[in-house]
């Protein structure tokens, strides 16, 4: 199937609209220039993440941070990858960059995260499942503001 700008255009739009973003801007976006679309998926995207933080992105952190020491290396694991990706997450000095008290550690708790989920792993490199989500965790990092 081949899409046509347009088409895309459209999908973009019912995207906004179904993630809460207003029917209005919706509309807007389809009679406006696509670099006025652009703008406005981005700054659509902008308000959707940060309004998040009430909702079920905050709740399942609140959820891992309650249990065990397992659970909190889902939590420092989920940190990791929205920060960093997932090339090298076992590395000495990223793990104990975020917390891990050992290198051997960070492969279980992805793969927990897996089964329940919220990453996946792509031709070996992990990846949080939901963009929105990993955008949400990026942005209420405290690593984001230091360098690698």
């Amino acid at each position: 199937m081949t899409f046509t700008h347009a088409h895309c255009e459209r999908r973009v739009v019912a995207l906004m609209a179904t993630r809460g973003l207003g029917v209005k801007l919706a509309a807007q976006a389809l009679r406006e220039p696509v670099k006025t679309v652009l703008v406005a998926v981005i700054d659509g995207h902008d308000r959707l993440v940060q309004t998040i933080e009430r909702s079920e992105f905050s709740s399942v952190l609140n959820v891992l941070m309650s249990g065990d020491e397992a659970e909190a290396n889902e939590v420092r694991g989920l940190q990791l990858l929205a920060d960093r990706g997932g090339d090298n997450v076992t590395s000495r000095p990223v793990a104990s960059r975020y917390g891990f008290s050992s290198h051997s550690r960070v492969r279980p708790a992805l793969v927990r995260l897996q089964g329940r989920g919220l990453v996946d792993q792509r031709d070996g490199s992990w990846y949080i499942v939901d963009p929105l989500f990993a955008e949400w965790l990026r942005r209420a990092s405290p690593q984001t503001v230091s360098t690698y």
